[in-house]
């Protein structure tokens, strides 16, 4: 099913990019940490929280992806880009992407958002981090403790450069959760 994509006619030139995801705003991402760092543990003979670390550095799976939002939200092509909260799109999945087709000036689609089926298996098992693209059938927001030793957790608050509106140069349009329908 289609729902939190673009219409199939849009596929082809992305507009928008989904992105902002960060463990110390939420739990929703720690399960990609934790998962990460379970199914590399065969690549990687160190403790549970150095490859937690590596894999948050420039060069391991989460760091690089942070580091590439940074060249999109930083770069010449920053208009093409809509930064989305994580947050939001779990809590008003409806309403933000109502939203995001406004920003696109596209007409709105009637997502299902009880019923979402992605996975990437093959994918996900070449990393060696089984699960990792499975998205769970119903969106919504899960509030979780952080699985994340402390100094890790606190060491990723700072990564939300976004919510800074000084820093954004770019007038890179930023969707978030609020408390109330985005």
């Amino acid at each position: 099913n289609r729902a939190g994509s673009l219409p199939a006619h849009r596929r082809e030139e992305p507009r928008a990019f989904f992105g902002g995801e960060n463990p110390s705003a939420h739990g929703g991402s720690e399960s990609y940490f934790e998962s990460a760092a379970k199914g590399l543990a065969r690549i990687f003979s160190e403790s549970g929280y150095t490859r937690v670390n590596r894999l948050a550095g420039g060069d391991g799976l989460v760091g690089y992806a942070l580091d590439a939002l940074r060249e999109a939200f930083f770069g010449e092509e920053a208009g093409r880009l809509i930064l989305v909260e994580y947050e939001a799109l779990t809590r008003a999945p409806a309403d933000t992407l109502r939203h995001i087709y406004t920003m696109l000036n596209e007409p709105h689609f009637d997502h299902d958002f009880e019923n979402v089926d992605y996975q990437a298996d093959d994918f996900d098992l070449a990393l060696g981090a089984r699960g990792l693209h499975t998205v769970r059938r119903r969106v919504e927001w899960l509030e979780r403790r952080t699985i994340l030793p402390p100094a890790l957790f606190e060491r990723f608050g700072g990564d939300m450069f976004w919510r800074d509106p000084e820093a954004n140069v770019r007038n890179v349009p930023i969707v978030q959760f609020v408390g109330a329908p985005v």
